[in-house]
């Protein structure tokens, strides 16, 4: 099985109403919900780990899973609230306005025990959930456990906007990458959290191998996997984006 742990929201995406005024349309999100639901959309067995509102939104958020076919034994429901994204797009980049304050995704809790990892092959941690120091060092917990038997992808998914303590925030993430398999992350959350794009001389940023695909992928590494991902044309991402989502929460 193939779990993702984090963060499971609902973003309000911009759109015209019939009468041309700008609003908003709730849909089902969250960056490490949608790597479960990609996962069992492309026939893998996939599991959610985390906090799952019993609210409004939180029950869109499950009916979505489950009919992806996202195993959701492992996620914990509670009464908190659900973390709530309003999006906008500025000059062509998307910029988010988080409600994330007591929410079931800040407040989820790791027990030992409650995960086979004998049965799982890989986990996927990452994103918003990593902010919040109290939340990260459950996820980091998890990890220790998991790590053992599990392949562990990380992708930080970098909001600034959430982050109030940088420098933190920046050593708390290159201690994910540092006991990570798999690292992803965007070119802008590389420069957000390291400065440029000197992927070769930054070691903090963990793990690297060369790539035939991936361009800029530097010489030096020390641990097995990273995959920074490059500019791209503005049309080829709009494309790309609009595939991508329509695959994830039609």
């Amino acid at each position: 099985m193939l779990l993702s742990c984090g963060d499971a929201l609902i973003d309000f995406l911009p759109v015209k109403s019939v009468d041309g005024r700008d609003a908003a349309v709730p849909v089902v999100g969250g960056s490490c919900l949608n790597i479960a639901v990609g996962m069992a959309r492309l026939g893998a067995q996939a599991g959610f780990v985390g906090g799952i509102s019993t609210d409004l939104f939180g029950r869109m958020i499950a009916d979505h899973a489950l009919a992806s076919g996202v195993e959701l034994r492992y996620a914990t429901r509670s009464e908190h609230q659900t973390t709530l994204a309003f999006v906008r797009s500025v000059a062509g980049e998307p910029q988010y306005a988080f409600y994330d304050e007591e929410t079931a995704s800040r407040k989820w809790i790791y027990r030992r025990g409650s995960l086979p990892f004998d049965d799982i092959d890989a986990i996927h941690v990452g994103s918003t959930t990593l902010v919040d120091e109290v939340s990260a060092a459950q996820i980091r917990t998890m990890i220790e456990d998991a790590r053992r038997s599990a392949t562990i992808s990380f992708d930080p998914n970098c909001r600034p906007s959430l982050v109030k303590h940088k420098t933190r925030y920046v050593d708390r993430m290159s201690g994910f990458a540092a006991t990570a398999d798999i690292i992803r992350m965007s070119d802008a959350d590389f420069e957000f959290l390291y400065g440029g794009d000197d992927y070769a001389g930054n070691n903090a940023a963990g793990p690297i191998v060369p790539s035939a695909v991936i361009p800029k992928i530097p010489a030096q590494f020390r641990s097995p996997f990273l995959i920074v991902l490059p500019p791209v044309r503005p049309e080829t991402l709009v494309t790309a984006l609009s595939k991508r989502t329509n695959f994830l929460r039609e």
